[in-house]
């Protein structure tokens, strides 16, 4: 078996796993995804203080952590270098763990459309996308590929949202 068969292998055994949990839960299983973002909120791009790099391949991102100050606006510019299709999402855990389900009821139903969400988007293999996103508070941040099985092989990264400095340090 191939690499690239043994990864879709894999993705489709999470996807199917995770399917059967979405159905389970059904309407009203508290999924908040989407209203309401803890931690921060969609960035104006006139606004921006820095711009983050990441490259996506298969089942990796090239940073597994970045250094963010509250308040801070960034501008985030993956690039997918893979063969497969990557989600870049940014949220904490709950958010992360509720666009899993998401994704997979997505792909259980036939394949995953554009994000209406301003902390995620999708990207397609050679493709290149970005999210802008100022962070108002220091808290558990992740950035993660919720494609079924993609989080699960390790595409996930830290956002550690330091507090800004006193005016007296």
């Amino acid at each position: 078996m191939t690499r690239t068969s043994t990864i879709i292998s894999v993705a489709a055994a999470f996807a199917v796993a995770l399917a059967v949990n979405v159905a389970i839960a059904g309407p009203g299983h508290g999924d908040q995804h989407g209203s309401g973002f803890a931690g921060g909120r969609p960035g104006d791009p006139a606004e921006v203080d820095r711009t983050v790099r990441i490259t996506a391949g298969d089942t990796y991102f090239d940073r597994q952590s970045i250094e963010i100050r509250a308040g801070e606006t960034v501008r985030f510019v993956v690039t997918n270098k893979g063969e497969l299709e990557h989600d870049f999402t940014l949220g904490t855990p709950k958010v992360q763990k509720a666009h899993r389900a998401e994704m997979a009821r997505r792909m259980s139903d036939g394949g995953a459309e554009a994000h209406a969400d301003p902390n995620a988007v999708m990207i397609d293999p050679g493709e290149t996308a970005s999210v802008i996103w100022t962070f108002e508070r220091t808290e558990r941040f992740l950035f993660a590929c919720n494609v079924p099985g993609h989080f699960e092989a390790g595409m996930q990264g830290e956002i550690d949202i330091r507090p800004v400095p006193s005016a007296g340090a």
